[in-house]
């Protein structure tokens, strides 16, 4: 069921909204960015490499992607996206001046493609509309996997992940550490404090963990009562 924003909300989180240009075009690049960069946060990069690099970082809400590119092709560019657990579900755009491309597109996982020249008013309406579709989805997602207590992900959440995670490894040959986190004495305290002083404990707890991690990629969910689980993956050639 879509769930409905109001105006403010949905215009404020729109303009928040992370877009990644992809092109080995500098003039293309440039042209797509201006237009964009009017209603979202707009990052831009020249190569499927640096793409990915930079989705690895700071994963993007959707991503335009040019299909015929030196070194990684478009194509490949958006497989290697899909076949990562941490990217698999940014939204993907092709923007293209071939006409023969559209099936690949799909298979490769694409929601969408436009054709050059680049008509202003349509690029931004269907990147938009995909925005839209992913804020929505996002939302949702909160109210599923956030623990309502903490606002950290829910055991439901680390359950739903972690054989993706572990798969993801396996295929991409880098390591993921796990690290469980149990508070001591907590019914003590919550019998001589009460249950409301224990959890401001658990939101102190929580959010300290989360100002720990390092990246895009690590998080923290409540596991049980008292008992938090932290992911981090280690990406390769880092620590």
């Amino acid at each position: 069921m879509p769930i409905n924003y109001s105006d403010h909300q949905l215009k404020l989180s729109l303009k928040n909204s992370k877009v990644l240009i992809v092109d080995d075009q500098l003039l293309s690049l440039i042209v797509l960015k201006k237009i964009l960069s009017e209603h979202f946060n707009v990052t831009t990069a020249g190569s499927g490499e640096e793409a990915i690099e930079i989705c690895n970082v700071n994963v993007p809400d959707i991503v335009l992607l040019d299909i015929s590119m030196g070194g990684m092709s478009g194509i490949d560019t958006c497989l290697k996206l899909k076949n990562n657990t941490e990217t698999q579900d940014i939204p993907v755009i092709f923007v293209t001046s071939f006409e023969n491309e559209e099936e690949e597109c799909w298979e490769a996982g694409a929601v969408d493609f436009i054709k050059k020249p680049i008509i202003k008013e349509t690029l931004f309406r269907r990147v938009r509309a995909h925005i839209t579709l992913k804020l929505q989805h996002d939302l949702l997602n909160q109210k599923v996997f956030l623990d309502d207590l903490t606002k950290v992900f829910n055991r439901r959440y680390f359950d739903a992940h972690f054989s993706k995670m572990e798969r993801s490894a396996l295929r991409e040959k880098v390591d993921y550490a796990l690290l469980l986190i149990d508070i001591d004495y907590f019914k003590q305290y919550n019998d001589i404090y009460g249950h409301v002083q224990g959890d401001t404990v658990l939101n102190l707890v929580a959010q300290t963990i989360t100002n720990s991690l390092q990246r895009p990629t690590d998080f923290v969910a409540r596991y049980g009562g008292e008992e938090f689980v932290v992911v981090r993956k280690r990406l390769a050639n880092h620590t």
